[in-house]
């Protein structure tokens, strides 16, 4: 099996999902009692945020790739980066390392595609949602990704940072992100919606919506046990 890098904190929530996920799915795929190896070098979330709304592309690398020069000594076979937001800066981070990286946002696209969507809504962090580096490769393949009304992308943004990520969500908070998500369908005619924060699962996790979901996490999560299992 190979050995993974993770890079979490971003936030401890999604971290905590995808290192009990990655552990037992790799075991169930399996069939016997056999955990693979990883290495997790967290990170802020309260500092990636940041990098994101302002677009400080050159400060988020740096950081991420102080992560990376510790998996690589930690001798990984490859890295993951369990945060949407981080994946403004994949490619640049990506460029300068030796050891491969999975890309949460490649692999949603090939789900996209194997389910034949044609429009979604991302819903993510301000910087997520209003920057092109989740929407680009959706649309390469001709895929249309559209956002909340501006209005809606700060209240989503505020809510990520300041509940979510310490790990709370209200019963107010959940009924107004579903209202969001339902209204995508009705008002923007999307396919489906691109769950395009880690954190997100917390509110869309249990609920049943109009429409489906392509929730990052859990794509990735599964990408990374096949990768493993390589």
């Amino acid at each position: 099996m190979k050995k993974l890098g993770l890079i979490g904190g971003v936030g401890p929530e999604a971290t905590l999902q995808y290192y009990k996920e990655i552990e037992y799915g790799v075991m169930k795929k399996l069939g016997k009692p056999v955990l693979p190896e990883i290495t997790i070098e967290s990170l802020s979330c309260f500092k990636m945020i940041p990098f994101g709304a302002t677009q400080d592309y050159e400060g988020m690398t740096e950081y991420i790739l102080g992560a990376v020069r510790t998996l690589e000594k930690a001798n990984c076979d490859f890295i993951a980066l369990a945060c949407c937001t981080g994946h403004m800066v994949f490619d640049r981070v990506a460029r300068e390392t030796a050891i491969p990286m999975l890309s949460l946002v490649q692999v949603c696209v090939s789900e996209a595609k194997k389910k034949k969507f044609n429009k979604l809504l991302l819903l993510g962090t301000e910087g997520t949602m209003k920057d092109t580096y989740f929407k680009e490769p959706f649309e390469k393949e001709g895929i249309q990704v559209v956002t909340p009304s501006e209005e809606d992308c700060k209240w989503i943004g505020w809510h990520i940072e300041n509940e979510l990520e310490h790990g709370v969500i209200t019963k107010d908070t959940k009924e107004k992100f579903i209202e969001i998500a339902n209204k995508g369908y009705s008002d923007l005619g999307v396919d489906a919606i691109i769950l395009g924060c880690t954190e997100l699962p917390m509110v869309y996790g249990d609920v049943e919506l109009k429409i489906p979901t392509l929730d990052a996490t859990k794509i990735h999560i599964q990408n990374i046990i096949d990768e493993i299992l390589i």
